[in-house]
């Protein structure tokens, strides 16, 4: 009898241990793969206004762009809420070259507002960049005077170079050539491998500041939008890197990969004690490559310090931020206030930091890029 239960406890315990296994697998999975994106519907739309649901990002101050049509081909680019209630959301039709979508279709809602590098109305070429994934493209933006400092402008997960064009006025401003690069795994890569949360993108980016000590930079300052602020903050870590770095700046930064994947388990309803199982089946060997990945993720890279001697820091980050906690981000700027500056914009949701306020958005980095030494 007492073997039995002992059988039994054991079979009941390996259990336990294969269904958490499993549980953080998928949930591992779904944390470093593309995912359908919430589309809010069109109401009513002529070309002077749209309504819309109501929902956070269509009630959110500033210009957005909306995608609709076959494949998301066509847009049109919106401005100020012009009436709201409780349900709906009015908004002007600032450009809409493409006609505007029709009443009942679901919209894919960004904060995209350039389009091309050609809408920046700036010099401008792409280039090729040999980095360890493959030859990846770049756009480069020349300045009137040649400088030695240039800006490198790295997007966030699964988002292409279109996404951090938006960064790119603030630092041709400052006179800076600026180079808004692609990475692996976004959404230009046709190989599609899945995010590995900016442990692997950081070599390739690596390439990019290479390519650009190549070409007449002696230092760089770094751009990172979301992951691409993660990125940043794992080269920071490097030694090798940091001494050819002069700033960082980093908007909507993803500081703490945990608890941005447990805050975004608790919106799916997932139990929060279950959140942290998926983090940790992307850090084990075994668990990692079951996940889609084919190398375990460093833990310490899921909440990339800030190391000693890293160079000055600004962070653009709104309260209306849920993907990416604030929290992280206070927290490093109480941590070292010496180096890092928060500046809080206006509250919008993950990754619309520059729409809310572009101006307020431009001045605030031209303004830290001018007092670097």
């Amino acid at each position: 009898m007492k073997t039995a239960l002992v059988t039994t406890a054991a079979a009941i315990a390996a259990g336990a241990v294969l269904g958490a296994a499993g549980l953080g697998v998928a949930g591992g999975r779904r944390a470093i793969r593309p995912r359908p994106k919430k589309r809010p519907r069109v109401l009513a739309a002529d070309s002077r206004q749209i309504r819309l649901e109501r929902t956070v990002h269509t009630a959110a101050p500033g210009r957005y762009r909306i995608r609709f049509g076959d494949g998301d081909s066509q847009h049109v680019l919106v401005g100020d809420v012009v009436a709201q209630d409780d349900a709906s959301v009015t908004r002007a039709v600032v450009e809409a070259e493409h006609g505007v979508p029709r009443a009942g279709d679901a919209v894919l809602w960004t904060g995209y507002v350039y389009t091309s590098p050609d809408d920046l109305g700036a010099s401008h070429r792409e280039v090729q960049i040999e980095a360890p994934s493959g030859t990846r493209p770049a756009f480069l933006f020349d300045t009137e005077q040649p400088s030695t400092r240039w800006a490198i402008h790295v997007h966030g997960i699964h988002s292409s170079r279109i996404s951090a064009l938006r960064s790119v006025p603030a630092t041709l401003a400052a006179g800076m050539p600026s180079l808004v690069v692609s990475y692996r795994g976004d959404a230009e890569d046709e190989t599609a491998p899945p995010a590995t949360l900016g442990q692997e993108e950081a070599r390739d980016v690596d390439a990019a500041i290479r390519y650009a000590l190549d070409h007449g930079a002696e230092d760089v300052v770094l751009v990172g939008w979301s992951m691409g602020a993660t990125i940043s903050l794992i080269l920071a870590d490097d030694v090798r890197t940091r001494r050819h770095l002069a700033a960082l700046v980093l908007v909507g930064p993803a500081l703490d990969w945990r608890a941005s994947i447990r805050d975004a388990a608790g919106r799916s309803g997932i139990p929060a004690p279950l959140a942290p199982l998926f983090t940790l089946a992307l850090t084990l060997p075994g668990l990692a490559q079951l996940a889609g990945l084919r190398r375990p993720l460093r833990a310490a890279h899921l909440r990339p310090p800030l190391a000693d001697g890293t160079v000055p820091v600004l962070i653009l980050h709104s309260s209306g931020d849920t993907d990416a906690p604030m929290s992280a981000s206070e927290h490093l700027a109480r941590s070292h206030p010496d180096r890092v500056r928060l500046e809080q914009v206006t509250p919008v949701p993950h990754g619309m930091e520059r729409n809310g306020d572009p101006d307020r958005f431009d001045r605030t980095v031209t303004g830290f890029l001018a007092a670097l030494p």
